[in-house]
């Protein structure tokens, strides 16, 4: 792995993978939920939206053709804490990505007629979240859980804030977001170490300077404030138990997928059985923790018909309690284990994974986790630091979302 800190600031980060067919190059930007006012909420999304639309170089059409016309994947996300923009394709085509998304990220047009109209398909998007039960109920526990901080601020915004946005509010956040200090490049795949330092010369180098940004503080779950209870003109109940998380990072990353493998992670989870298999409550039930670099959460979910909602529930509390308690077989955990480290490795094989990976650990923790490093705490995972997180997480009374039509 090759890191590599340029004279503007901008870190760079490289991972060869000689027997790959392909290579991916991630931009990763400190740009995310977090970092927005309540007024301008969705603004991070939405300046993802509008990079796609054109620069001083290219139209729109012409970015997606050039990608297009070399067989290339070229895409975006907006988490809570950082935005990446990606292109996958072939190594001989690597300078490609380098020019399209630096010219994307230096040089929008940014036109105001293109904001108006790409503010209809965010609303259409809103819209699309809000006509899908699950997401609602998993966005209301989220906004509950951590009322009060930044990381409760909905990725998308609200019609009210998205409307609102101008293209000076856009250019003054990039100013402030887009800075050489607060952006990662991170590529894996077949490249050539000198072609790749060529690249980071002449397309990274002169990056503009970050200023200061404003400190956020980790989330510390408040007290449970029961249920958050949204109606919805719907044939099924949809509910998500929320637990206290850990922070991205924490020594205790991979007790809690242990844990997590054990109780809802998988068809041969706790809740999976017990509910679906063993009773035929639910078709889709499973749990998952969401880590940040200011917070944590651990969520377990489930859709069943309004009349089971009790009897689902119950059994939702009871296998978290029992976790709580230490209950889990030698059996289980051992499956959990293989389960843990076989998906992770599954998932090494794609440039793209290795290269967001890489991009998303060294932009917010400040350290690029390699593969090898990852599965040695893989392995130092033992059952008492599984029953011990479990403990500390799941012995608290949950924040309860349900979304119903009653």
């Amino acid at each position: 792995m090759l890191q590599k800190t340029l004279p503007s600031s901008l870190r760079t980060v490289a991972l060869p993978m000689p027997h790959a067919n392909s290579v991916t190059v991630c931009f990763f930007v400190r740009a995310g939920a977090v970092y927005e006012t309540r007024k301008a909420a969705g603004l991070s999304h939405f300046i993802e939206h509008m990079l796609f639309k054109g620069t001083q170089k290219r139209t729109a059409a012409q970015q997606a053709a050039e990608i297009d016309g070399v067989g290339g994947q070229i895409n975006a996300y907006t988490a809570k804490e950082n935005t990446c923009y990606y292109v996958r394709l072939l190594p001989e085509h690597l300078e490609l990505a380098f020019d399209i998304l630096s010219d994307m990220l230096l040089r929008p047009l940014l036109p105001p007629e293109e904001i108006e109209r790409e503010k209809g398909v965010v609303l259409e998007e809103i819209s699309m979240v809000e006509d899908t039960p699950d997401d609602v109920a998993h966005e209301a526990l989220t906004e509950a859980f951590f009322q009060g901080h930044p990381l409760a601020r909905p990725i998308l915004g609200t019609p009210k804030s998205v409307q609102g946005i101008t293209q000076q509010d856009i250019l003054t956040y990039m100013q402030k977001h887009y800075g050489a200090r607060d952006t990662v490049v991170a590529v894996a795949g077949r490249f050539e170490d000198t072609h790749l330092n060529e690249l980071f010369h002449k397309y990274l180098q002169e990056w503009p300077h970050s200023p200061s940004q404003k400190r956020i503080d980790t989330h510390t779950p408040l007290a449970p404030e029961g249920r958050i209870h949204k109606k919805k003109t719907i044939e099924q109940a949809h509910i998500c138990l929320g637990y206290p998380g850990i922070t991205m990072g924490s020594e205790d990353t991979y007790a809690l997928m242990t844990l997590n493998n054990i109780l809802g992670g998988g068809m041969s989870s706790r809740l999976f059985q017990k509910i679906r298999e063993e009773r035929g409550l639910a078709y889709s039930v499973y749990s998952y923790p969401g880590f940040f670099k200011k917070g944590g959460m651990y969520t377990l979910y489930a859709g069943t018909n309004p009349e089971q909602l009790a009897e689902v529930e119950s059994i939702m509390r009871q296998q978290a309690t029992e976790m709580a308690q230490g209950n889990f077989t030698d059996e289980e955990y051992q499956r959990a284990c293989r389960q843990m480290r076989a998906s992770y490795m599954l998932t090494q094989d794609s440039t793209q994974t290795r290269a967001q990976g890489l991009g998303r650990s060294y932009l917010l923790l400040g350290k690029p986790m390699d593969c090898d490093e990852v599965y040695a705490k893989m392995e130092a995972v033992t059952p008492e630091k599984v029953r011990g997180t479990a403990a500390a997480l799941l012995s608290k009374e949950p924040y309860v979302s349900v979304v119903s039509g009653a």
